[in-house]
């Protein structure tokens, strides 16, 4: 057969074609309903190329960005690239083998510069390690990123087994907390999160981008009460931390979290809150939990060494890169050096730069 071509335009169709797939690879990040809210948020145009032939998929979401003006010069034809939402995901293959892996890509590849998309950005998915089914067609440059921590509630019958010894007694000694946690998820404590999680976002100066969108956190209700938690403490009627996670079938992922900094017990609620959501998903039958790694890349993270605590367990995060109309990518990457010559030296490895302004 052919391949197909969904949007959020036909949210039913890709819905459809998304609860086809077998249950391990039914993660959160793969459904249309995840890509209509970063689609809200203004990241691009979500799309699934979706490609089947003897029950072998090719099952492959991404967003796609235009760029018709770089400064004041309006292209000749409108250009695109895309990339990965914010999350993991990156490029499904289901029952496949070696010929159907190439051949999915090339009729991919057909589509990509039919569409004028010049380059492509995945950002993989930790837990299913979907990278290995491309790294052996050699035809995108792999980056690991940083370690990450994932936790397996099903190694053993108590998941506080995989604590390190001394985080276990902490979590023991707090362990009062948890009649204090709530989980409602409605209008009001969505607002409380947006309100407290942006305020700690601007304190660590983090980029304008995960400040997220009015309309993102307006459509963020939605998705929680279907797929996702939020789990908070309050004093006072004021939230003063609070852990978001998101999930389907089987694996849940670390979503975003934030406290109170000016409560010096916030730090503590932060661990109790998780330990109470690792509990719900144990009950729930989840399988693994995906905690995320530190904010930088080095192995002595601080939040990484913390998220040590938790499990010892961990996965990579790989990203990969390509350029897929070159003449065309260096003609658009050499417009924008020539109009944003103060932007060259520190966009230098960044594959988007042109969009960049």
């Amino acid at each position: 057969m052919s391949y197909k071509v969904y949007n959020t335009e036909n949210i039913a169709g890709w819905e459809a074609v998304y609860k086809t797939l077998p249950e391990e690879y039914q993660h959160i990040s793969y459904s249309p309903l995840y890509h209509r809210l970063f689609e809200i948020n203004g990241d691009g145009k979500a799309e699934l190329f979706y490609y089947e032939s003897d029950g072998r998929i090719f099952y492959y979401p991404y967003f796609v960005t235009e760029t018709s003006q770089i400064g004041n010069v309006v292209l000749s034809e409108t250009v695109y690239d895309i990339k990965s939402v914010f999350g993991y995901t990156g490029p499904l293959f289901v029952n496949e083998d070696y010929d159907f892996v190439k051949s999915a890509y090339k009729m991919f590849q057909e589509y990509c510069n039919k569409r004028n998309f010049l380059c492509e950005l995945i950002r993989f998915n930790p837990v299913l390690e979907n990278h290995l089914k491309l790294s052996f067609i050699k035809i995108h440059e792999f980056i690991n990123v940083k370690k990450y921590v994932l936790l397996d509630l099903k190694m053993y019958e108590d998941f506080r087994e995989n604590y390190k010894p001394k985080y276990r007694k902490e979590i023991r000694r707090y362990s009062n907390i948890s009649d204090r946690i709530k989980t409602i998820v409605n209008k009001e404590s969505v607002s409380k999160f947006k309100s407290l999680y942006q305020k700690q976002m601007i304190e660590k100066n983090a980029d304008s981008y995960y400040l997220f969108t009015e309309n993102y956190f307006a459509n963020l209700e939605a998705l929680l009460k279907n797929n996702g938690c939020l789990y908070y403490v309050e004093d006072d009627n004021k939230m003063k931390a609070a852990v978001v996670f998101v999930f389907d079938k089987h694996t849940a992922y670390y979503y975003h979290s934030c406290r109170d900094t000016s409560d010096s017990n916030s730090n503590w609620y932060n661990k109790i809150l998780l330990d109470y959501t690792f509990d719900d998903f144990k009950n729930k039958g989840f399988h693994y939990c995906m905690i995320g790694g530190g904010v930088s890349n080095s192995n002595d993270d601080s939040l990484l060494s913390f998220k040590r605590n938790i499990s010892p367990l961990e996965r990579t995060f790989i990203m990969a890169k390509r350029i897929m109309l070159k003449d065309k990518y260096e003609d658009v990457v050499k417009l924008w050096e020539e109009t944003h010559p103060s932007l060259i030296n520190k966009y230098s490895s960044y594959l988007e730069k042109f969009r960049l302004k």
